[in-house]
């Protein structure tokens, strides 16, 4: 009986320390979208990466990101739609992303995890970007 807003559309901008290909390099970036509730979420994120070369326009990335995601906390036992209020949460998601000339394809996942009354189904965040 629950709705899920299927629609999750939201901004952001990211920053990375790329210079070469098969080195490491690090990225960060602040997100703002609307989850599937419908409210708005903030995320700030870091990472080491290392990117790839796979032909003259594209490349693909892996790597591991720390973020602290500020939203409406719907996970925590006896917390409704209606009542929950905005919290931190914390985590770590591995991510990669696919590069074509300046249009990329970002994906990160956050894995299922319980901790104390905290209770995270896993999700998968993908995104589109475009480098200025």
């Amino acid at each position: 009986g629950e709705h899920y807003n299927e629609r999750n559309y939201g901004a952001g901008y990211e920053f990375t320390s790329f210079e070469n290909y098969d080195e490491l390099y690090f990225g960060s970036n602040f997100t703002a979208l609307k989850d599937s509730f419908n409210e708005w979420q903030y995320t700030v994120s870091a990472s080491p990466n290392i990117r790839f070369k796979l032909s003259e326009n594209s490349a693909i990335s892996v790597g591991l990101a720390a973020f602290v995601m500020y939203k409406k906390d719907n996970y925590k036992d006896g917390v409704t739609k209606e009542n929950a209020e905005y919290d931190f949460m914390a985590g770590m998601a591995p991510l990669s992303s696919f590069y074509y000339k300046d249009f990329s394809v970002n994906a990160a996942y956050v894995p299922t995890f319980d901790y104390k009354d905290i209770h995270n189904v896993g999700f998968l965040i993908v995104y589109f970007g475009w480098r200025f």
